[in-house]
């Protein structure tokens, strides 16, 4: 099963092949890549290269796998930090048990770790370049989505949809973006399917952050935050600008008094019927790829991602 496969590269030993060397920071990246997740970013570049390469080199596979788990645990060390967050897989953050500035050096080192790692492939030169210039690219969007996101916790009265989709797009569909375009070009997919993957992750990045946004609401988890919902929060500003008002400062810092307004103006239904578009549009958005090996895996990572939030598990 590719799933087990994909796990089975972040073994110990495996690991270690790209960390040839002994000191602090690489044993500390080594110990971070190992720690638990679905893997699911290395999947879906996996899955993406399989789909369109002949080619089942298990050195290139790997690769794959580690390129992008790289970027994806330094994205969290350093989300952690910002957020200020305690634990990430039940065991203390990076800051808190290495302190700030070791955590920061430790992100930063596994977004090189990374792209060295892209450099190396065993593939055409063009191939490599060309995906260079599109995770750089990416990386850079995904940093500015996520400087508008911090910025909303002194912004959160000016939030509206089109930025809280925006922000969703930059911010997680860059990621997914990364994975699903540098397996398909590493793959030798042609440009014309690259582009719809990447209008697909933007799409997705949506759509999987409005499903977070509604699946956070409906835990009502004791430790919420009003921010914890940024989506519900632009609906909510726009629901008080067609009443030609804005929402007092104490509804958007009281998590009980934004919870009832939510509730009293029927805002998640209308945040369900925004994912609902956005979901179909991922699935019409694949339904212009060639390739229908990916096409039919993406179909079911979208169903089971996207049932209903009251769905039987």
């Amino acid at each position: 099963m590719l799933k087990s496969k994909v796990q089975d590269y972040f073994s110990k030993e495996n690991t270690a092949l790209f960390f040839p060397e002994t000191g602090e920071t690489e044993q500390l990246a080594q110990e971070y890549l190992l720690l638990g997740g679905q893997r699911m970013r290395p999947l879906m570049s996996v899955l993406s290269y399989l789909a369109y390469s002949k080619n089942d080199d298990e050195t290139i596979l790997s690769s794959l796998s580690m390129i992008i788990e790289c970027f994806h645990k330094a994205s969290l060390i350093h989300d952690d930090i910002m957020d200020e967050a305690d634990l990430r897989y039940k065991k203390a953050t990076a800051h808190k048990e290495h302190g700030i500035p070791l955590a920061i050096n430790l992100g930063d080192y596994l977004i090189g770790k990374g792209y060295q790692i892209l450099s190396g492939l065993p593939v055409e030169d063009r191939l490599i370049l060309k995906s260079l210039k599109k995770i750089a690219l990416s990386h850079v969007k995904l940093t500015q989505g996520q400087g508008a996101d911090i910025l909303l916790n002194v912004q959160k009265n000016d939030l509206t949809t089109e930025k809280a989709l925006r922000i969703f797009q930059l911010k997680t569909g860059e990621a997914l973006k990364v994975a699903l375009v540098l397996g398909a070009i590493i793959g030798g997919a042609a440009e014309s399917e690259v582009q719809i993957l990447e209008q697909f992750s933007d799409l997705f990045g949506i759509a999987y952050q409005i499903r977070d946004d509604l699946n956070e609401f409906e835990e009502h988890n004791p430790d919420e935050k009003v921010n914890d919902f940024p989506f519900l929060i632009a609906l909510l500003n726009e629901h008080f600008s067609n009443q030609q008002n804005i929402p007092s400062e104490n509804i958007l810092i009281n998590d009980k008094e934004f919870r009832k307004q939510i509730v009293a103006n029927n805002l998640v239904l209308q945040a369900e019927e925004v994912l609902h578009e956005y979901v179909e549009r991922c699935y019409s958005e694949l339904d212009k790829l060639q390739n229908a090996k990916l096409r039919l895996s993406l179909y079911g990572v979208i169903g089971k991602l996207f049932k209903p939030i009251n769905a039987d598990e």
